[in-house]
């Protein structure tokens, strides 16, 4: 069918049994050359056979006249051709084609060659076409005009027409009656057989026919050095259904035994040592390719290069000086049996010991009462170089030089390196420097762009205890980051004691309680919710609550540090006692745009912050996933919880720690930890995200589906190299629809992950996302769902650095909306060497939109 040629393009159903001897048999009693007539030489009758002369006899009148001709060969005798001899034999040799209508189109005859003619169907029908009905009708060529038949329609559960299967209605069928050795036959949503869940057995032919890896000669393309090994001779290993290589002849550099093309192979030296390989003495080893010999262990006296057990060589002093050998300073050499130091050129002035002596300038401390002032400074503090022989200056400043020192912000032109936003302002502006040597922001702008959008929803408030009023508005983009947030809230209520008023950014679904129960028993609010400009509610007159108002008990600064983007704001107002009521008649968003604006340890806890300082937001060691207790911190640099007081005893779900001894403590994952080598996929499901459930530490799937779009590219065994280009490896999709959400799984072995870049790339739309850029530094290996709904960043713990649900640096929503239909790039860069790695895998989950 339709869908087997999509997934196998080289299958072939058998033809049916006896095909061939069927077509044997008709053309035995009817095939085309058994109409041709037979001539008998010497006579000038023509036999004419009986399926021709039936076919005479039965044409129209006006067509069985044929015109006599006088065969002047014979005499006179008579040749009439369509007549009759005068032995009664019939000598007629055929009817003029040309003129009988036969073989014409448009006769209204069914001839050989003709679907149908005019009104003759030959008995066909519009299901005889796969269609399920409809009028069936003839062309003006002679050929089905099927117009008017009736299409099968997939997906109304009856199968029809030219469909396999309609959902789980597989009309009898199974992966057997397909040509497959076993399995789950499906059914596509295109009502075609999905064979995907059925599988051929077939190792043995040489041929890789999936599922299989191998078959016999036939190895993929793999070979020893692709699956991990140095050489050898890789085959396929038979027991193993052709599902698994057979590298027992393969080798790898490292394992002590030398083999194959290699030299040496760790401590298997091949028989060699430093003396045969022309060096005086020391010790040999072996490179870490095992093609040559590593000799920076042996030694030769007098060559300058300290080896072996050579204190040093001529000039090669190993870095040591005379200071370092407890002198003040001189010349260090090296005596000729390179076993020991020369040290006839030092001196015992010792710089370092604080104590200035002979040529010594300072010493440490001792600046022999030099001050910044004294050398020309306006203050400052001087210290003494590393040599004793000058003062260091660095210390020391003189506001008006131009040039950023000591404890000044900045000098004239010099702002070292600062501007308005890095001050705090987010609309930019001109920076300047003060005659003090401190930032002058007069002319720095508090804020970025502005936006304010309105709704005039009029509708009720209360008088219901418990209802609550709902409206929304979308702030189209205008900047960066979120810098500042303003509510207006126009409102009639009697009672506004009765009220809470609550501001969610939904994307992020970040709410703010603004208002809770103020005034008690007065009216109406006509007032602007300001973080930095408001005051407490005057409480008095009407409206109540009015002019610019301090929002309580929440904060308007947890929208702060929001990426810029369309956004839907939604505000709440509910009535918590009955018997009052009143009407939303407007309220209004106002939003400052601008760089960032959050700054761990600014006391301000904004959109992104687990914690600032002391403010913990409530949480404790418990919260976190650590029974015991102890004491929770807040990160300084991350502004995220530090759970290092905690009390991780053993056994206790949350600590990060993967315990499973499968008695006191049994864990699936812990965390991060645990999530390498599982998947969705290996659970049942179709692909997504696996995630780690607290508090039982067991896996959560909640994020894994059988609807999402999965498609993987494993064991791929690409070389990530920092001397060579970018990996760059594609999937192509061919699924309909836009993008509703995506997750991206890599699977990669690298030493020092920090030197990795890995980019998301949708070549059809040209969007590009950079999901991980130098993190974690020296730590190995990738195993890491990204996903916008992950955990945040990479903890950064090995065994695999990137572990388990993964935040990415930009978010995988930039696809979102787009076409799924395309090429799918995965780009894994390595900025730095010498460390390698491989990329094993990579696999992209869209749930459509």
């Amino acid at each position: 069918m339709t869908y087997r040629k999509k997934l196998f393009p080289d299958y072939r159903l058998p033809a049916p049994a006896g095909l061939s001897m069927l077509f044997v048999l008709a053309c035995s009693t009817g095939c085309p050359s058994d109409d041709i007539p037979t001539v008998t030489s010497g006579d000038d009758t023509t036999t004419t056979d009986a399926a021709t002369t039936t076919g005479i006899t039965t044409l129209p009148t006006q067509n069985t006249t044929d015109v006599a001709t006088t065969d002047v060969a014979t005499g006179g005798m008579d040749t009439t051709t369509g007549g009759v001899d005068t032995e009664g034999e019939d000598t007629t040799e055929g009817a003029d084609e040309s003129s009988s209508g036969g073989d014409t189109c448009g006769d209204g005859v069914l001839d050989d060659g003709e679907d149908c003619d005019g009104d003759d169907l030959g008995g066909a029908a519009c299901t005889d076409q796969g269609f399920v009905g409809g009028d069936l009708a003839c062309n003006d060529d002679c050929t089905f005009d099927t117009s008017a038949c009736t299409e099968a329609m997939c997906g109304d559960g009856i199968i029809e027409g030219d469909e396999d299967c309609e959902g789980m209605d597989l009309g009898g069928e199974d992966c057997l009656s397909q040509g497959m050795d076993g399995g789950m036959l499906g059914c596509t949503a295109d009502c075609e057989f999905d064979l995907m869940g059925c599988f051929m057995i077939s190792c043995g032919d040489d041929t890789i026919q999936p599922p299989e890896v191998c078959d016999g000669t036939d190895l993929g393309g793999a070979d020893c050095v692709s699956e991990g090994f140095d050489g050898g001779m890789l085959g396929c290993d038979p027991m193993g259904m052709c599902m698994a290589f057979d590298t027992s002849g393969c080798f790898v550099c490292g394992d002590d035994t030398v083999g194959g093309p290699e030299t040496c192979d760790g401590t298997d030296l091949n028989g060699q040592d430093c003396v045969s390989q022309g060096f005086d003495e020391g010790t040999l080893a072996c490179n870490a390719d095992c093609g040559g010999y590593d000799t920076s262990g042996c030694a030769t006296c007098g060559d300058d290069a300290i080896g072996g057990t050579e204190t040093c060589d001529g000039t090669d002093l190993g870095g040591q000086t005379c200071v370092g050998l407890g002198f003040g300073g001189g010349t260090l050499a090296c005596n000729a049996d390179c076993g020991t130091f020369d040290t006839s050129g030092c001196t015992m002035d010792v710089c370092g010991d604080g104590a200035v002596t002979g040529p010594e300038v300072c010493d440490g401390a001792d600046v022999g009462g030099a001050t910044c002032v004294g050398e020309g400074f306006d203050d400052g503090v001087i210290a003494c170089n590393a040599t004793c022989d000058g003062l260091d200056t660095s210390g020391c400043f003189s506001c008006g030089d131009g040039v950023v020192g000591g404890a000044e912000e900045c000098d004239g032109a010099d702002l070292a390196g600062a501007d308005c936003a890095s001050q705090g302002f987010g609309g930019g502006g001109t920076l300047a420097c003060a005659a003090d040597c401190t930032f002058d922001t007069a002319m720095c702008i508090p804020g970025g762009t502005s936006t304010t959008v309105c709704s005039t929803p009029g509708t009720p408030v209360g008088p219901d205890a418990g209802s609550v009023n709902t409206d929304t508005i979308v702030v189209p983009a205008g900047g960066d980051f979120i810098t500042d947030v303003n509510v207006f809230v126009d409102a009639n209520h009697t009672w506004v004691g009765d009220l809470e008023i609550s501001v969610t950014q939904v994307e992020n679904n970040v709410p703010a309680l603004i208002m809770e129960n103020p005034c008690g028993n007065q009216d109406d609010i006509f007032a602007t919710f300001d973080q930095d400009l408001g005051a407490a509610p005057a409480c008095a007159g009407v409206p109540a609550i009015s002019g610019d108002i301090l929002p309580d008990p929440g904060s308007l600064d947890v929208f702060t540090g929001i990426p810029d983007g369309d956004t839907t704001w939604q505000l709440d107002i509910l009535d918590e006692v009955g018997g009052d009521g009143g009407t939303l008649n407007e309220w209004c968003v106002t939003i400052e745009y601008g760089p960032d604006p959050t700054a761990c340890g600014d006391g301000v806890l904004t959109f992104g912050e687990q914690c600032e300082g002391a403010d913990l937001q409530g949480n404790d060691c418990v919260s976190q996933g650590f029974p015991a207790g102890g004491t929770l911190a807040c990160d300084a640099v991350t502004c995220g919880f530090d759970t290092s007081a905690c009390d991780a005893s053993a056994g206790v779900c949350g600590n990060g720690i993967l315990e499973n001894d499968g008695v006191t403590s049994f864990e699936d994952c812990d965390g991060n930890e645990g999530i390498a080598g599982n998947n969705c996929e290996g659970l049942g499901f179709a692909g997504g995200s696996l995630d780690c459930g607290f508090p039982a530490c067991g896996f959560d799937t909640s994020g894994c589906s059988d609807t999402v779009i999965a498609a993987c590219n494993n064991g791929l065994g690409l070389t990530i190299d920092g001397d060579l280009p970018p990996v760059e490896n594609v999937i192509n999709l061919a699924d309909a629809g836009n993008v509703g959400d995506i997750d991206v799984f890599v699977d990669a072995n690298h030493a020092w992950v920090g030197d990795l870049d890995i980019t998301l790339v949708n070549d059809t739309t040209g969007t590009s996302v950079d999901l991980f850029f130098d993190q974690c530094t020296l730590q190995d290996d990738v195993w890491a769902f990204f996903n916008d709904e992950g955990n945040g960043p990479a903890d950064c713990v090995e065994p695999f650095a990137l572990e388990g649900n993964v935040t990415p640096d930009n978010p995988l929503s930039a696809f979102d909306g787009g076409a799924i239909a395309g090429d799918w790039r995965l780009v894994v860069a390595d900025d730095a060497g010498p460390d390698d790695g491989v990329l094993n895998g990579w696999c992209v989950y869209i749930t459509p939109e």
